[in-house]
């Protein structure tokens, strides 16, 4: 059962053909993880069919891949105000959580990646766009935090323009 006493069911899905891996997020926070590939899985045999990924404190409400950051990682995104880095290079053998974000007041409703930014939204109204602020680039994985934070003006306070917030 789902915390609160509600039935757990499946929020997200994501699958990752280079990887030969099927993540599917569930609305109690965990994540189960099957591999795909049938020789693969079938040498493992039935004692292990699937992992299951339990750093999130809520919801999984979206999940994605970047092939090209780290030899292949996963961002997932929470109802817990959180969105977590995974370590995706060689999950036949672990699958860690490599980072933890926070920056978000609500559920974090959609990440995308691209020109080396990550951008988030969430039910608190703001975008987060997320940049590598590593002084060096020796760590193996990015040191992400917020570089800027946007959010839609109310309409009363608006006044004819249509200028976004922005914090900085």
């Amino acid at each position: 059962a789902a915390k609160g006493g509600g039935a757990v069911s499946a929020s997200v899905v994501l699958f990752v053909p280079q990887q030969n891996f099927l993540f599917l997020g569930l609305t109690d926070g965990k994540i189960i993880c099957w591999e795909t590939d049938k020789s693969v899985s079938a040498s493992r045999g039935k004692d292990n069919p699937s992992r299951i990924l339990d750093d999130h404190k809520g919801g999984i409400r979206c999940m994605i891949f970047v092939e090209d950051l780290c030899q292949g990682v996963m961002f997932t995104g929470a109802a817990d105000r959180c969105i977590k880095m995974w370590d995706l290079s060689d999950p036949r053998v672990s699958l860690p959580c490599v980072h933890s974000f926070h920056g978000h007041g609500g559920t974090v409703l959609a990440l995308e990646y691209g020109s080396e930014m990550l951008l988030s939204s969430s039910t608190d109204g703001f975008l987060c766009i997320w940049k590598d602020q590593s002084p060096t680039r020796l760590l193996r994985f990015p040191a992400y935090s917020i570089r800027q934070k946007i959010s839609p003006e109310s309409r009363s306070a608006q006044q004819g323009s249509r200028q976004p917030k922005e914090s900085w």
